[in-house]
């Protein structure tokens, strides 16, 4: 199997022809599931992992959207950048390493039910969660979960998807010369940031887009990024976030599935995959 090394590539067609150096090369090992999605979501959490700040055993990381499937993907794969620096480790030793990676907090919006909400908050636990709360609760300097993470170590990255006020909220539970990387504007809302924590506490505000940083990087680099999800898909490290088939005439439905809405399940949202056969 193979895929698209560079955008928009035009494969939504019955033939499409390419040569080597445009494709880059699926693993094997692979489920046509796994093939399907593993560039995309779990590839943006491995970079943002990565990329923006020296993470280490124990350290504190936030997010917000964590039903997302980037949310999902960070949430049970939470050894990424330790897993490379450990690449010569048994796979079980590995396995227990990413138990111990990071702590992260996963916030959630809350649910039109109170059973909604604890719905979503067991669903977070089940794929491995550190921490599963709304940001309600994760303001409220009386709430048990809320005084754990404020104990467990100042937070060095926290990821939003959100964009708009929620933004605020995380900026102001970075610890010193933290980082606040925005990857999604789901709000639909600017980001009313203060000052304050930027001057007096070095906080630093990044972005990333998965889009971009592929017409950046070499295709050796995609590559490699590529070859160690697909080895951390294999050995049962990371799996997949849920998904659902459908074939390709049920299109319209696939669409209506995959809309963004207000729609608050208790449950992780399922992410379509189109079949051809």
């Amino acid at each position: 199997m193979v895929i698209p090394a560079t955008l928009a590539a035009g494969t939504w067609q019955t033939h499409f022809r390419a040569k080597p150096e445009d494709l880059l090369k699926v693993p094997h090992c692979l489920t046509v599931e796994q093939a399907a999605v593993f560039s995309v979501n779990p590839g943006t959490a491995y970079r943002m992992l990565s990329d923006f700040c020296e993470l280490k055993p124990g350290d504190v990381v936030l997010q917000n959207g964590s039903n997302s499937a980037v949310g999902i993907y960070l949430v049970i794969s939470q050894l990424f950048r330790f897993c490379i620096q450990c690449s010569s480790m048994a796979p079980v030793d590995r396995y227990l390493a990413s138990r111990i990676f990071l702590f992260v907090v996963n916030l959630f919006r809350e649910r039109t039910t109170s059973q909604g909400t604890e719905d979503m908050r067991s669903t977070l636990l089940s794929y491995g969660a550190t921490w599963a709360l709304t940001e309600t609760e994760l303001t409220n300097k009386e709430n048990p979960i809320s005084k754990e993470i404020r104990e467990a170590g100042p937070i060095k990255l926290a990821l939003n998807c959100l964009g708009g006020k929620p933004a605020v909220t995380q900026l102001k539970f970075l610890g010193e010369s933290g980082t606040l990387v925005t990857y999604g504007a789901m709000t639909r809302s600017p980001m009313p940031l203060p000052a304050g924590p930027m001057i007096f506490r070095d906080i630093r505000l990044r972005g990333f887009w998965m889009s971009g940083w592929i017409r950046r990087e070499s295709r050796s680099k995609r590559q490699a990024m590529l070859n160690h999800l697909a080895e951390w898909f294999a050995r049962g490290l990371i799996r997949s976030s849920p998904s659902i088939f459908l074939p390709l005439d049920e299109w319209k439905q696939a669409i209506a599935m995959s809309t963004f809405s207000d729609q608050l399940p208790g449950t992780i949202k399922e992410k379509v995959i189109l079949t051809m056969d």
